[in-house]
């Protein structure tokens, strides 16, 4: 599907670049939750609409997504639908729940993981097929398949498979056995972490969010380039770098090739970095503390 360019006449009415002003008295909660909004509604864009490419998405989905997009610009902080913002707001550390338990067994129906439902389908064959009477109807060329398929379900972490379908990226459920000393448990804990998020492609928080920060986002103007390049989303379209430098720097009456490449190479990267789900998770967690 063709992606429209928008010019600047295209920008909606309702886009008022001072209306960001309030955010400048905006503290860890107000960010924390302007910005899980954001993430929400990208998230929910991104996988119930497959980003505007599924030309199947009901079009009263559409509109209700056009709708809040729009809301964002005129009202930064608040939006009428109700959203799942404080998921993240729970502990970091929490016990599997029966429902994360037993909602795996879900996943043999979802489409998503079907290559693993068909690994586990050969192994539970497997295991009724050697059982049965004690013998082995399997071929050698099947027994391989089923073993290999046995080996990498035992040895692959459930959030590297969950992760392949975009599922929730923050969440890693592990064991512990308690029976060990809290020496060694911390221990091993911090080597996981370590070791995970090297994998995961996770980066740490190193410290909490503060005033610097948040001044930092305002006068990048990163919250007006989300919205924005949101909105144009949800209409299948898109901005130029130069018709956004020009909505969110109007005061430069001289629309230069630097202030056209800091939105390219500062403004962009950076307001998608705290929309991510590190940043996010990290500032509910400052919320919750």
């Amino acid at each position: 599907m063709k992606i429209k360019r928008l010019k600047c006449s295209d920008i909606p009415k309702e886009f008022q670049i001072s209306t960001y002003d309030a955010c400048e008295s905006w503290g860890v909660d107000e960010w924390a939750f302007a910005l899980s909004v954001r993430r929400s509604m990208r998230l929910h864009w991104k996988l119930a609409c497959s980003e505007g490419k599924n030309e199947s998405v009901p079009q009263h989905m559409l509109n209700r997504i056009q709708e809040d997009a729009l809301k964002l610009l005129i009202q930064p902080l608040v939006v009428d639908r109700k959203v799942n913002l404080f998921i993240d707001r729970q502990s970091s550390i929490r016990d599997q729940s029966v429902s994360d338990f037993f909602g795996g067994y879900f996943a043999f129906s979802d489409p998503h993981y079907s290559e693993w439902a068909e690994m586990y389908s050969y192994l539970m064959f497997y295991k009724f097929a050697v059982n049965e009477g004690g013998v082995d109807v399997i071929d050698s060329d099947e027994d391989k398949k089923i073993q290999s398929n046995n080996l990498r379900i035992d040895t692959t972490a459930a959030w590297k498979m969950d992760r392949e379908r975009m599922a929730f990226p923050n969440k890693f459920f592990i064991s512990v056995d308690l029976g060990a000393s809290d020496q060694s448990l911390v221990k091993e804990f911090k080597t996981w972490i370590k070791r995970t998020r090297i994998e995961a492609g996770i980066e740490s928080i190193r410290r909490p969010f503060n005033k610097n920060d948040f001044m930092e986002w305002r006068e990048q103007r990163l919250l007006p380039y989300l919205d924005l390049t949101f909105w144009a989303a949800t209409q299948r379209a898109s901005f130029t770098q130069a018709t956004i430098a020009n909505a969110l720097f109007p005061s430069y009456d001289d629309l230069n090739e630097d202030v056209v490449a800091k939105v390219r190479k500062t403004v962009a990267p950076n307001a998608l970095g705290i929309v991510s789900d590190e940043v996010v998770s990290a500032m509910n967690g400052q919320m919750r503390n």
